[in-house]
């Protein structure tokens, strides 16, 4: 997130390098070395499950070195409310590291759709092309209310309801 206009300027900037033909792998994408050398002027956010801080957190052969550089780096790690093991454990990894490297916790939903028909419809253009994720079931991926996300986190129970509203007013700050 952009905290001013040179900060928009820099954002436009490394879209423009993300997805320039030469340096697209894939997908759009900036590297390691790019992300780290965003300045201050920009708002950095861990993501989702595909987070590289996920990712790479037991990978052998990747720099250790790096792995630390790009937590430091993260202005902000987000947790989710989801029931999916997997996004369990990684919140209690983001609640440990948010500790380790004084940083904190921000809630997010990785929204996909705006309610439950929009997601069933996208569930069946996803059926359609033949794209599945393991555990999609798992993930109520529709805009929630405050309410509805509170009652998501309690449903989760990862963690005591003080962090849970903490990262959510944290969100709001941001």
């Amino acid at each position: 997130l952009a905290k001013n206009y040179e900060g928009v300027k820099e954002l436009n900037l490394l879209v423009g390098i993300a997805t320039d033909k030469k340096h697209t792998y894939y997908k759009p994408r900036i590297s390691f070395d790019e992300f780290l050398n965003i300045s201050d002027n920009i708002i950095k956010i861990s993501a989702c499950l595909a987070s590289p801080l996920n990712k790479y957190k037991n990978k052998e052969n990747y720099s250790t070195e790096i792995y630390d550089k790009l937590c430091k780096k993260y202005d902000y790690y987000e947790i989710q409310p989801h029931i999916a093991t997997q996004q369990i454990e990684y919140n209690l990894y983001l609640l440990q590291l948010s500790k380790q490297y004084n940083k904190k916790l921000i809630m997010g939903t990785d929204i996909h759709a705006v309610n439950k028909y929009k997601q069933e419809c996208r569930s069946i253009l996803q059926k359609a092309k033949k794209i599945e994720y393991e555990d999609e079931d798992k993930y109520d991926l529709t805009c929630k209310s405050y309410d509805e996300l509170v009652e998501m986190c309690k449903t989760q129970n990862c963690f005591n309801m003080e962090v849970y509203l903490e990262a959510i007013n944290n969100t709001n700050v941001v």
